[in-house]
């Protein structure tokens, strides 16, 4: 499978990230989202205002962005 996931990403204190990227991109594509998007969600402007759902968002769309 082409799939890529991570586990348990802790993002801050008691705040974690578990997720699936689907490999339809292809298998590269799905590596670039897991081994970078927590990092984006990090950098978001939102983060910092622990607004984190909102990071998130922020977070998936730069990823999406970057590849």
């Amino acid at each position: 499978m082409e799939d890529r996931h991570i586990t348990l990403i802790e993002l801050t204190p008691g705040l974690f990230l578990s997720a699936v990227f689907d490999g339809h991109g292809g298998a590269k594509t799905a590596e670039f989202a897991a081994n970078h998007t927590h990092q984006m969600i990090k950098e978001s402007q939102f983060f910092e205002k622990s607004d984190y759902a909102r990071a998130c968002v922020e977070g998936f769309i730069l990823s999406t962005g970057s590849i």
